[in-house]
């Protein structure tokens, strides 16, 4: 038998001017950065209680414990234990009584036929088990709030430094290093808003999945309404990958919940947990482009694999608050992207825009025909081709 319990992290998150979901993200950042050192310490409360495992878990920003009934009790008997750390006289009886209980349940097994009485012992166990499982883990709850208690201050500067750093980007970086930090392009992937199981470069250009579990990266790009935005990626690594856009509110898992849009590298598209053939699958060396329109109510979301169209993946109802922003989203196990290119502009103002492209007497051909280009400039000063089309 096992006994399991998850709880919320017993660290106070300070006041914060970032919102919910930024501040969320970086108390999980701060959490991950003591982990290494909680874990320890978690440790040594598992060696004074045996059968008990304890470990933060940074993506949840909770603390897992699990009793496993034999592992405490077949496990050694732990020496010279303070006062405070040896269990009280009931549970020592009731550990004793259960012990006794799984020696008759091990003879019943061997083809022993019991007693009356021994039988309704043995129905007992897990009604035993679960008494003793909650007395010890009450233990272990007290010294797991001791532990983080002391670690609150050190959480509480990691939580300030760090959302300064959010509230001012760059400039909270300089005043922070006495080195020069490498410049950010437009719409860099954000490492405050990723998951614990997410790296990402200083510069923002590179994000690596580490965990499992799926786990995301935010990039500092939002399409608004009225909108149109993109961002191109190379793959560098993974073969549970998902790009695309997610707004604010949305999980790590792209494409798992109302709020978010993927495409997936298995080519399928994904939206509200509901997978639908899509594209083509990719893998690493591909460059796979992203973009949203958001327009009149509407979103609408396609993708590029390698400068082939793909077409529109999704077009629905824009879900997003008033004002809210759509994020271009990275998501995977075990993953490594680099991000090549980010934009956003109003939908007036897109290149593509029939009245704004100065083509006037441009006809379209379908099918289309041979275009040939007649001089390349690109060796002199000049950046254009001229183009004849016929």
């Amino acid at each position: 038998h096992s006994a399991l319990l998850s709880y919320c992290a017993p660290l106070v998150t300070p006041t914060s001017r970032l919102d919910d979901d930024e501040s969320r993200a970086v108390a999980r950042q701060c959490l991950n950065s003591l982990a290494e050192g909680l874990n320890q310490r978690l440790d040594d409360i598992r060696r004074r209680v045996p059968g008990v495992e304890c470990a933060v878990d940074c993506d949840t920003f909770g603390v897992d414990l699990a009793l496993r009934e034999g592992d405490f009790l077949y496990a050694a008997r732990p020496e010279a234990l303070k006062a405070a750390d040896r269990p009280d006289k009931e549970e020592m009886r009731l550990e004793k009584k259960l012990r006794e209980i799984c020696a008759l349940r091990r003879r019943e097994m061997d083809g022993e036929k019991l007693d009356k009485l021994q039988a309704e012992k043995v129905v007992k166990r897990v009604e035993l088990f679960e008494e003793v499982a909650a007395m010890k883990l009450r233990r272990v709850e007290k010294e797991i709030l001791r532990v983080f208690k002391q670690n609150q201050q050190k959480f509480q500067d990691l939580f300030w430094e760090l959302e300064w750093k959010a509230l001012y980007g760059q400039d909270a970086e300089a005043a922070t290093s006495s080195s020069a930090r490498p410049e950010r392009q437009f719409g860099a992937l954000d490492p405050v808003s990723c998951d614990a199981s997410v790296s990402v470069t200083a510069d923002g250009l590179e994000a690596h999945g580490e965990g499992l579990a799926w786990g995301a990266a935010r990039l500092s790009l939002q399409v608004r309404d009225g909108e149109v935005g993109a961002f191109a990626v190379q793959v560098l690594e993974g073969a549970f990958l998902r790009l695309g856009w997610a707004f604010g509110g949305s999980g790590g898992e792209l494409g798992a919940d109302s709020g978010s849009f993927g495409f997936g590298s298995t080519g399928k598209k994904v939206h509200c947990g509901a997978f639908e053939p899509y594209g083509e699958a990719f893998r690493a060396g591909d460059v796979i482009h992203c973009e949203a329109e958001r327009e009149a109510g509407r979103l609408r979301v396609g993708f590029a694999k390698n400068d082939e169209p793909l077409g529109i993946a999704f077009d629905a109802d824009d879900g997003g608050a008033p004002g809210g922003g759509l994020f271009g989203v990275v998501s995977g196990k075990r993953f490594k992207v680099r991000l090549l290119s980010a934009e956003s502009m109003p939908l007036e103002d897109a290149p593509d825009a029939p009245e704004e492209s100065g083509l006037d007497t441009f006809v379209e051909y379908d099918p289309p025909r041979m275009a040939i280009v007649s001089r390349d400039f690109r060796s002199g000063g000049e950046d254009t081709l001229c183009v004849w089309a016929g």
